[in-house]
């Protein structure tokens, strides 16, 4: 069924109409209701949000960026300090005031690598030494001036001081002291020698090699002795035993003579035959341990 056909005044108004609003302005399109109740918390959400991207920015910097190796902290600065002022001053300290630098090793442990890089390249320049080896030099100052204390440091001065007054037989028991004076310090046994060279111009382990030297000596002339003694005591042996074995041989030839006489002479016979034998043996025996000791 066809259409109604529409006049076209209808027309002029349908498109007068679609004219008119399609010219009008739209209108703005409102914000969802729970972002307009968010309004009157403005300030307090933008202050949140700066907190927030701070705080962010500081973690990332921890993460990413710091390293606690190059933050130092006030104990540090503070040890750093006060090392540095020890190398400027050092040449004028005592050996006690130096001695101080013991009490900051634990503290100067503490401190970054860097600091104790640049304190040690300091002490070089001011002291000629690292701060590491004025540290094992002060604490073996240290162990050295204790151990002066000790009874057989103080034994060993007393013994020392006054060997140029002293006698041979007191000089020989020098040996006695040799323990001690092994069992001390290096820095010890220097101090040892220095009072031995005042006294004698020789330290004290010259003077106990020298009495070594003067024992064995000793020693040796007297087992020389010995062994000449025993020597001599060997060929008097030999020389008395050869006498009595000439003697028993020649009373043997005049029993066998005896004997062919027609006399019962057997047993006188067995007997200094015995008696030959043991001679002949005791002499063997001092004659081989004669050669020994030739």
């Amino acid at each position: 069924m066809d259409q109604p056909i529409r006049s076209r005044t209808e027309k002029n108004k349908e498109e007068q109409k679609k004219a008119e609003e399609k010219g009008a302005p739209k209108k703005a399109k409102q914000p969802p209701e729970w972002i307009k109740n968010l309004k009157p918390y403005r300030k307090q959400i933008f202050a949140f949000v700066i907190v927030f991207v701070l705080l962010l920015g500081g973690y990332t910097y921890k993460v990413a960026v710091y390293d606690p190796n190059n933050i130092t902290n006030a104990q540090q600065e503070a040890t750093y300090k006060k090392l540095v002022e020890y190398a400027d001053e050092w040449d004028m300290l005592s050996e006690a005031e130096k001695m101080e630098i013991i009490d900051l090793e634990s503290s100067y442990d503490e401190m970054l690598e860097k600091q104790k890089k640049k304190i040690n390249e300091y002490f070089i320049e001011q002291t000629t030494q690292p701060f590491t080896s004025q540290l094992a030099s002060m604490k073996e100052l240290k162990t050295q001036q204790e151990d002066e204390t000790k009874p057989e440091y103080q034994e060993l001065v007393a013994y020392i001081s006054n060997w140029s007054t002293k006698d041979d037989a007191d000089k020989a028991n020098i040996v006695n002291y040799r323990d001690r004076y092994n069992a001390l310090s290096d820095a010890l046994k220097q101090k040892i020698d220095q009072i031995a060279i005042e006294q004698s111009q020789q330290s004290f382990a010259t003077l106990l090699a020298t009495q070594d030297a003067a024992n064995q000596e000793a020693a040796n002339q007297a087992a020389q002795a010995a062994k000449e003694e025993r020597k001599a005591n060997l060929e008097a042996q030999i020389e008395s035993l050869t006498s009595q074995l000439n003697d028993a041989q020649a009373y043997n030839a005049s029993l066998l003579a005896d004997q062919a006489a027609g006399e019962d002479v057997q047993a006188a016979i067995d007997t200094n035959n015995q008696t030959i034998s043991y001679l002949q043996q005791q002499i063997e025996a001092y004659q081989n341990e004669l050669n020994t000791i030739q």
